[in-house]
């Protein structure tokens, strides 16, 4: 699994048997660290830490052939680390879980700022609750942002 230094951590002290194995039964976790800059193949993955709440979770920007695409969910705070790792993506998968504030989760109102700041070129929204209706919501959308969907495709 990948996480942070910190989470891995609190995963081993909680789960140790899943990194370790125990009783005759075998490890089926391979620890991964992330670091702020990796490659993965001739992947260049970037990682930003964002507010989750009490905790931290992981937003991602992946760089290939000249392409990238960010993919940002479980926050409640946007930080100036988050919008310089996602400035200029081709796409930006961020978080948008309904209107109003969440302690854990961005809102709309908070993601749409976050879009202009970081001027992908689309947007696209995800983690939305059922108050988040597609129609209604693609209709008031900015150009350029739109709400994902289960089973969606996207090309880059």
């Amino acid at each position: 699994g990948y996480g942070f230094a910190e989470t891995m951590a609190q995963l081993k002290s909680r789960f140790g048997y899943a990194f370790f194995g125990r009783d005759g039964y075998p490890p089926t976790i391979e620890e991964h660290v992330l670091t702020s800059d990796m490659t993965i193949g001739d992947i260049r993955v970037r990682t930003v830490v964002q507010p989750h709440g009490s905790i931290y979770s992981a937003g991602f920007r992946f760089d290939h052939a000249g392409k990238s695409i960010g993919y940002s969910t479980d926050f409640h705070e946007v930080t100036d680390d988050m919008i310089e790792i996602f400035s200029s993506v081709d796409i930006w998968v961020v978080d948008a879980l309904r209107e109003r504030p969440h302690p854990t989760h961005t809102h709309l109102a908070l993601t749409l700022d976050a879009v202009a700041r970081a001027k992908p070129r689309r947007a696209i929204l995800t983690h939305m609750d059922q108050s988040m209706d597609y129609g209604p919501l693609s209709a008031r959308l900015p150009e350029g942002v739109e709400p994902g969907y289960d089973n969606m495709v996207i090309a880059l």
